[in-house]
């Protein structure tokens, strides 16, 4: 079956939640989990327990590839974060931005009981997700970054606030790109600290009512 990969391609979320600085509690993980917003309706996906997208420290690469080989995991990508524009350019004044530097991020495959232990390792890591679309399966990973347009009446320190409150790194909020992005966006990354994963994290942001738009970074396969 043939197989389309975009690195780097995104979901938008439009915010339609009143302005307040009230923001939701993760009961657990699954709260946020499931589904994504498409122009404000839920569409419903399906986590798979053998596909991960990774995020690590360069330095661990070796070590990474020899646990992931002993456990039966396979490597299907993988490749140094700086080769995409959003890491490379993004505008790194945030104070989490120190936490992500010489990157690399893979894709694997395997059973999650054998790769748990490792993962745990990690900067960050994310399941696969799939939905169906007009008849297409989509398979999304979403990567550790958010971004996230502020309201009018929205401040900077609200946001700092509701991603502390997340254990979400806040990076920066320069244009990316090459205008690609618009300049008022914030930049922000999930870790393993993180109360969930930037897909998670994205609808839990949503919820709060702050943003005029969250989406996170994906890496999005069309089966067909």
């Amino acid at each position: 079956m043939k197989k389309l990969i975009f690195i780097m391609s995104f979901l938008l979320f439009a915010a339609s939640c009143s302005d307040k600085d009230d923001f939701p509690t993760m009961r657990n993980a699954g709260d946020f989990d499931g589904y994504f917003w498409n122009n404000g309706a839920k569409t419903m996906l399906q986590k798979m327990d053998n596909k991960f997208y990774v995020l690590f420290y360069a330095a661990d690469e070796n070590r990474l590839r020899d646990e992931f080989a002993e456990a039966g995991i396979t490597v299907s990508y993988m490749r140094t974060t700086a080769d995409f524009a959003l890491w490379s350019e993004a505008g790194r004044e945030g104070p989490g931005a120190k936490k992500f530097t010489n990157i690399m991020m893979a894709l694997i495959e395997g059973s999650y009981k054998e790769a748990a232990p490792i993962l745990s390792t990690t900067i960050y890591w994310s399941p696969s997700y799939t939905y169906m679309d007009n008849g297409q399966v989509w398979e999304i990973r979403p990567t550790e970054m958010i971004f996230a347009t502020l309201k009018p009446r929205t401040t900077l320190a609200q946001l700092a606030r509701l991603a502390k409150a997340n254990s979400v790194e806040l990076i920066g909020w320069k244009d990316t790109m090459g205008g690609f992005l618009p300049d008022n966006v914030y930049i922000l990354a999930c870790t393993n600290k993180s109360k969930g994963n930037a897909l998670q994290m994205t609808n839990l942001f949503y919820a709060s009512g702050l943003f005029e738009q969250v989406h996170y970074d994906q890496i999005l396969d069309l089966f067909y």
